[in-house]
């Protein structure tokens, strides 16, 4: 994976299941999530908005969606090995209106994309 100084976005998923979940805030965008637990990490030109336990739902095509306590990001396949993403960017914000781009591609767990 390429330095955090490229301005990138990475979304990394692990198979494994987490410990014990992070502080919850009042918009805990888990509580209602279904989907499974998993250690999940959303950077976004370097800064860190998730990290530890999300809650993840996915679809057939590959597409998938993380829920953290104030943030959530959802990734939909545009083609093989090609995805677009976008988060809710404000803690308080309900939608994932904020584009992080088309250009993201699997490297390992993580996929990858120029913000």
């Amino acid at each position: 994976m390429k330095t955090l100084k490229t301005l990138m976005a990475a979304i990394m998923l692990a198979a494994t299941l987490p410990g014990q979940a992070t502080n919850a805030y009042a918009q805990d965008w888990r509580k209602d999530a279904e989907g499974r637990e998993v250690d999940c990490l959303l950077q976004v030109k370097g800064k860190t908005y998730l990290k530890g336990t999300c809650m993840y739902d996915a679809d057939q095509d590959g597409s998938f969606r993380l829920f953290g306590d104030k943030y959530f990001v959802y990734l939909n396949m545009l083609e093989k090995g090609v995805a677009s993403a976008s988060w809710n960017e404000s803690p308080k914000s309900s939608h994932a209106q904020a584009p992080l781009g088309e250009d993201f591609k699997q490297d390992g767990a993580c996929w990858v994309g120029k913000r």
